[in-house]
């Protein structure tokens, strides 16, 4: 038997409260290097079990919190998109937090399932904090990023950022990135598998084809 412990749960925007995973890609991203320093200098409470379960509940019972997991080339991703992170992504955006998907900076319900074990990064929680992670981590190459406090993404910003999260994404693949744009294998038909080559290059003509339109 089941009993409700709260009547509405609220992601505040604001948190004090880090669940940094994966630290070993901050040998490789100065991005979430500089991120999980942020934290630390700043007195943030340190509340992390090693997994996204236990840490992303955490911010539905504190109301606040952060929960971040991107990858590098030596940490790939290992978050199965199908069921672990669309439905909690589900339940903390109907909570009022904000999540990413970690390459592209938009929410983690907007990412194509293609496959039962597809796996991706991901951040979890608090708007303001959401936000502050694809500011540092995806943002890092677009020069200098928007101050944090009510900060507006310029165009390009984006289409640095969007470019450099698909670098990084090529490289968790073990790939170069295309040096200019190539045709993208069309999207699988419903059934269908989308390799990580084909989501590679569809992701990058994307965002080529986006920092054209600018």
């Amino acid at each position: 038997k089941w009993f409700a412990s709260r009547e509405k749960i609220q992601i505040k925007q604001e948190s004090k409260v880090f669940s940094p995973a994966n630290l070993r890609a901050c040998q490789e991203d100065q991005g979430y290097a500089n991120l999980v320093n942020y934290w630390k200098q700043n007195k943030y409470t340190l509340r992390y079990t090693g997994g996204l379960v236990p840490d992303v509940y955490q911010c539905f019972t504190k109301e606040m919190g952060v929960f971040s997991n991107p990858t590098s080339k030596a940490s790939p991703a290992k978050l199965r998109v199908a069921f672990e992170v669309a439905p909690f992504a589900l339940l903390v955006e109907k909570a009022g937090g904000k999540t990413s998907d970690a390459v592209t900076g938009g929410s983690c319900l907007d990412i194509r399932i293609n496959g039962v074990d597809q796996r991706t990064a991901g951040c979890f929680g608090s708007a303001n904090e959401v936000d502050r992670f694809n500011q540092m981590v995806l943002g890092g190459s677009a020069g200098s990023a928007p101050s944090y406090a009510g900060a507006s993404e310029t165009d390009e910003q984006r289409r640095a950022r969007l470019i450099r999260a698909n670098q990084q994404y090529a490289a968790s693949l073990g790939a170069a990135p295309a040096p200019a744009p190539t045709p993208a294998p069309a999207a699988p038909q419903a059934g269908g598998v989308e390799s990580d080559e084909q989501r590679r290059a569809r992701l990058i003509q994307a965002n080529q084809q986006y920092a054209a339109s600018l």
